[in-house]
């Protein structure tokens, strides 16, 4: 999967409720109506689309129950998502997947719908109160359904670090190589969150909030220039990281789901 802040896919699972209320409204017609064909068209990664992968089964198996649903797939990576939307609304795809950073340029843009009231219960019903602001713009209404929560953690090397050594990162630098993006503007936050910093207010929906660096700010950057001067400190960027893990180079690694499967080969479970 493409590095993003969590892949929220305005993707199959709305094609899916929406498929289900329309299905359930022709069948108490009855029997002898026939939906309408209809022709939906699918944005998503390369890697998404490839044969066996989990679009093609999710489109085989609601074409089950809706054998009137063709669908039309596309290549436009999510983070090109609302890019490529906002050129041409008209012409976008039914279904996408995208960053929920680009929810609120896709609101004013009017270039995306907000959910039906079955898709939004749903959408409630399933997902935590977090989950739940991440797909909701500013009006307050959801205009996504959550598909991966597509942030970043930490793998390391369990003979390497016990599970007391990993609460801290300065006791992590004292065993081992830590591997960092640190000029990725994606990881480098997350020292400041954890000192008080706010983004676009409590909800991180509030565009005039704006950023709020918080009052430990100065501290955490004398913290971080001290951290990138420490012997065992890798700095990652063009895959450095993943590589030293695979390699026994690195020891511990930041990043996300997307990298999960080399990380298990490499590291066992």
């Amino acid at each position: 999967m493409t590095n993003m802040k969590k892949v929220l896919g305005a993707g199959l699972a709305i094609a899916t409720m929406f498929g289900f209320a329309a299905c359930g409204s022709s069948t108490n017609a009855g029997s002898s109506n026939k939906a309408n064909p209809v022709k939906l068209t699918v944005w998503s990664s390369s890697e998404d689309q490839k044969a066996g992968g989990w679009i093609q089964a999710m489109e085989k198996a609601f074409k089950k129950d809706h054998p009137e649903v063709t669908f039309k797939n596309a290549v436009v990576a999510p983070p090109d998502a609302a890019k490529t939307v906002k050129q041409d609304a008209k012409a976008a795809a039914d279904v996408y997947l995208f960053p929920n950073d680009q929810l609120g340029d896709l609101v004013k843009a009017n270039a995306i719908g907000e959910l039906s009231d079955d898709a939004a219960k749903q959408v409630k019903e399933d997902n935590d109160d977090t989950i739940i602001q991440s797909v909701t713009a500013q009006d307050g209404k959801l205009y996504g359904v959550p598909y991966m929560g597509n942030t970043w953690f930490m793998y390391y090397d369990k003979s390497k670090f016990s599970d007391e050594d990993v609460k801290s990162l300065d006791k992590m630098l004292e065993k081992g190589k830590v591997a960092f993006d640190i000029s990725n503007a994606w990881y480098l936050p997350g020292f400041y969150l954890d000192g008080n910093m706010t983004l676009f207010g409590e909800k991180s929906n509030d565009g005039k909030a704006g950023i709020k660096i918080g009052d430990k700010a100065a501290e955490i950057t004398k913290y971080v220039a001290k951290f990138i001067q420490n012997k065992n400190f890798v700095m990652d960027g063009d895959g450095a990281g993943l590589a030293g893990i695979k390699n026994h180079t690195v020891d511990a690694y930041f990043s996300g789901s997307w990298d999960a499967g080399d990380v298990k080969k490499a590291l066992g479970d």
